[in-house]
Parts: C-alpha cells; sequence; structure tokens
C-alpha cells in the first residue's frame, strides 16, 4: 500500500501478497450548528390506491450533523392528485395512476420525495402446474405485481381463491385439496385481476418445468472451479425444442473435488415419479448431478449419469430419465425420508479424479417431471349433463386420458378416428349407468398427427330422446 508516496507495506507471505485493508474512516470534527437541511424517508414511494405509509423526517445542520427538527415546526403537504397528507406525516394514495410529490417544510428549508401511484396489472401463482392426486393437497402462493412491476405486499387472505370444475376445494389462505380426477385451473383475484394456474387430478401426465429458452434467474457457483471462465448461455444453434438451448460453459481445477452448480429453484407440485432431462454431451465423461429439497427442507441428491463413465456421449443429444425413488439424503441428514412435494434445487457437473479436469461445453433442453396416475375411486354426485372433456394430456405420447359424464342409463360408444375418418380403436361398447367415467387410450404403432375421439350414448329403452354424440381432436406428438 502507498500513502502519500511511501510504500507502507510490502508481500511479507510466501507465494503473493499479504491481504490488508482497504477500507477509510471519516470523522468530522466541525461543531454543531443550527438546522440547515431535512431529508425525508423514504427516498421513492411506490403504493397502490388507497393505501397508506407514514413518512418521517430528519434535520441536519450545514455539516450534515443531526440536528432536532423544533416541536410543531414541521409542515407536510403534497400534490393534490396524487393524495392527503396528515402533520403526522401520514400519507393516504388516490386511486389515479399518476406521480407526485410530498413536502416537508421548516421555514424556508424543505425537501420533497416522489411518490408513483401504483395498480396491480397481474398476478402469478405458484405452483403452475398443480399436480395432484386426489386427497392430496398443495398450499398456493399468489403474487401481485403493479404496473412498474414491483411485488405489492399482500397476504394470501387478500385474494380471493376459486377452483374450476369443481375438482376440490380451497381456503381463503390459498390451501388447496384435490377431491376428483379432471383438469381446470385454481384461480387468485383481486381488484377484478386474475392470476392462474394450471391444475391436474388424478392423471398421468408430462410437464415442462423448463425448456431453457428463458435463463433469468439462473445462477453459477463452484468449487474447485474457474468461475470467471463458466457461463450459462442460451443457444439458438443446438437444441431439442425451438427456440434454444442452455449452453454450460465450464472449467474445472486440481486440488479435489470439482463442483460447478447451477442454480434455480423450480417448485415442482404434486408426487412425480420421475424426472428428465436432454443433455447434448462433450464425451469428457463427468459426473452429473442434482439436488433438490422436500416438504420437510431435508436435502436430496440424485444422478442424471454415474460418477464413471460420467458424460461419455459426444456431439449428440441423449434423453436422461431419473426415478425419483433413488434420490439420497445427503450427508446433513442421511435418515431423511423424502416427503412431497419438492423443490429443485440446482444441476451440477462434479469430477472427483483431478486428472480428468478440464474444460468443456454441455448443452441442456427440456427438463420435465411425469406424472403417473394412480387408481384411485371416489365418489361424485350424478352429473345431470352428458359431458365429454378434452383428452389430457393433449398432445401425448403414448398414453391419453379421456374423461366422459352421462346423464342416465345409456348404451355408449367411445371410439378414435384417423384425419381420413378410418376408425382406429374403440375404446367402450357397452350400457353405462349414470356417472363420471375415465378411459386411457395407449397409441400404439400410431404415427404423429391429428386423431379424433367420439362419443355416442343412445337410450334404447326408455325411448326418453336423450341421445348424445360429441366428437373432439386430439394430437399424437412423438
Amino acid at each position: 500500500m502507498v500513502v502519500r508516496g511511501n510504500l507502507v507495506n510490502s508481500p511479507s507471505d510466501p507465494g503473493g501478497e499479504r491481504s490488508v485493508s482497504n477500507s477509510l474512516l471519516l470523522v468530522s470534527t466541525a461543531p454543531t450548528s443550527n438546522l440547515a437541511s431535512i431529508r425525508i424517508n423514504p427516498r421513492e414511494i411506490f403504493i397502490n390506491g388507497g393505501k397508506s405509509i407514514t413518512l418521517t423526517a430528519k434535520g441536519f445542520d450545514e455539516y450534515f450533523n443531526p440536528v432536532t427538527i423544533p416541536a410543531g415546526s414541521l409542515v407536510w403537504s403534497c400534490d393534490p392528485s396524487i393524495g392527503s397528507i396528515n402533520q403526522s406525516g401520514k400519507f393516504t394514495a388516490s386511486f389515479d395512476t399518476v406521480s407526485g410529490f410530498i413536502y416537508a417544510e421548516v421555514g424556508n428549508i424543505r425537501d420533497s420525495v416522489i411518490v408513483h401511484l401504483t395498480k396491480i396489472s397481474q398476478i402469478i401463482l405458484t405452483p403452475d402446474p398443480v399436480i395432484l392426486q386426489p386427497g392430496q393437497s398443495q398450499q398456493m402462493t399468489a403474487t401481485a405485481y403493479d404496473n412498474y412491476n414491483n411485488i405489492i405486499s399482500l397476504q394470501q387472505n387478500d385474494f380471493q381463491w376459486s377452483v374450476t370444475n369443481n375438482l376440490g376445494t380451497i381456503n381463503s389462505s390459498g390451501y388447496f385439496t384435490a377431491n376428483y380426477t379432471g383438469s381446470g385451473q385454481i384461480i387468485a383475484s383481486i381488484d377484478s385481476i386474475n392470476g392462474t394456474a394450471e391444475l391436474l387430478v388424478g392423471t398421468s401426465t408430462t410437464v415442462m418445468l423448463d425448456d431453457f429458452s428463458d435463463l433469468s434467474g439462473y445462477t453459477l457457483t463452484g468449487t474447485r472451479v474457474n468461475l470467471s471462465q463458466c457461463s450459462f448461455l442460451f443457444d439458438s444453434t443446438i437444441f431439442i425444442s425451438a427456440p434454444g438451448s442452455g449452453k454450460l460453459t465450464y472449467s474445472l481445477t486440481t486440488g479435489g473435488t470439482s463442483a460447478l452448480y447451477l442454480n434455480k429453484e423450480i417448485q415442482i407440485s404434486g408426487t412425480p415419479e420421475k424426472l428428465s432431462l436432454q443433455v447434448y454431451g462433450d464425451g469428457k465423461k463427468h459426473w452429473l448431478r442434482g439436488e433438490f429439497k422436500d416438504k420437510d427442507n431435508e436435502t436430496f441428491l440424485i444422478d442424471f449419469t454415474n460418477s464413471d463413465p460420467g458424460i461419455d456421449w459426444i456431439d449428440t443429444w441423449k434423453y436422461i430419465e431419473i426415478n425419483l425413488s433413488n434420490a439420497v439424503p445427503s450427508w446433513v441428514n442421511p435418515s431423511a425420508v423424502l416427503d412431497f412435494p419438492i423443490k429443485w434445487v440446482r444441476t451440477y457437473l462434479a469430477e472427483t479424479n483431478d486428472g480428468k479436469k478440464d474444460n468443456g461445453v454441455i448443452y441442456f433442453d427440456d427438463f420435465r417431471a411425469h406424472f403417473i396416475a394412480t387408481d384411485v375411486e371416489y365418489e361424485e354426485e350424478v352429473p345431470r349433463n352428458f359431458k365429454l372433456n378434452q383428452n389430457f394430456p393433449n398432445p401425448f405420447n403414448p398414453v391419453t386420458n379421456i374423461q366422459y359424464a352421462i346423464a342416465n342409463k345409456q348404451f355408449v360408444t367411445l371410439k378414435v378416428y384417423d384425419v381420413l375418418g378410418t376408425e382406429i380403436a374403440t375404446l367402450v361398447n357397452e350400457y353405462k349407468t349414470a356417472g363420471h367415467y375415465s378411459v386411457k387410450f395407449t397409441s400404439n404403432n400410431l404415427s404423429s398427427g391429428i386423431y379424433y375421439y367420439r362419443l355416442q350414448a343412445s337410450d334404447t329403452e326408455s325411448n326418453s330422446g336423450q341421445n348424445f354424440t360429441e366428437t373432439k381432436k386430439m394430437i399424437l406428438l412423438k
């Protein structure tokens, strides 16, 4: 360190410079004098219409020493268009989405701060989608954003919660319990603004967790890596699903186990059986792993590859599917028992062999969760109308579910056709009593494309004339 041209220290530790302090302490010796300025806090305000906030003001002399503002001398005011403020500094916003100023004055000494009146512009629900079996529950979280994209501070019971298609119940705090199978939405509303999350109950489906088209929220950390040479960037040239993939550039250093962590929390509702990831390899045989936390905040580890041979494929994509039953607790609590739902924390590249440490590039695409429906019997009121639901999932591969409702005893047929009208499969061909039904369609030996399914219900006994026919389209995507 050099002070006024003179070297006051030099390296004394073998192998490099010694760490020294780089902080400076400034001390004012100026005497306290009269009030010269005031300062309002907070300095900038974003507030929703009808809400209130209390401001404070502090006094300072010409040397910025704190000075007490004389009692009764502080006068508050504001631009009329933004609301009103009392002489205790409590401001109440109007319902106009405008900006203006709040003022504090002591004689001819004045300060002001800007106020932006906001309104709720969107509501985001997490998790989304929600995938459960009948009887399972999920705590929902609604986050409201204003027209400046700031988070508005609200409690969950400030929202109005509802569920479509009578799939379950949800309380005033957003705690949902699934009762019946089907698909629908969970809705949180406030001030005529709605936020929605897709809801799937009792269905086998695959959900995209990340297609890597938007890499915001990802961070890189690591142990025994050259972090300045590491990056995670969007790439539009190598991908499975448009518009692109995530390109991970890594640089591993020696001296022990290296690990490059790709961090981003992803909430996964329900009880997925498997996770899958597409990985474009560089053939350098490093170990690819993942880490997640369960409902009890216990940490679990799971392998996308074995430690040996690791990522041994080069310049090609490989689909990797992992069963969550193979996850193991971390060393922090090796006796932990996995309890759903889970939160994905990070994916990471590891290497224990110093002889294999190097630089490289791999790509990620289509991170998915796979849910398998369980056979759950349930009772529901007798339907009053005939109904054919949209199949789910759609598009599908290779299995999809078709649900329908029969209002009274009918002879029912449910058939699948191709685009030329050729019958592909008969799923139902028998009498059905009034009730709700679900049938699986498996697309073995069929090519990708558009198919149609038709429900016909004919009253052949009572001649009531309550016949029903409906056709819907579904897409097989392999």
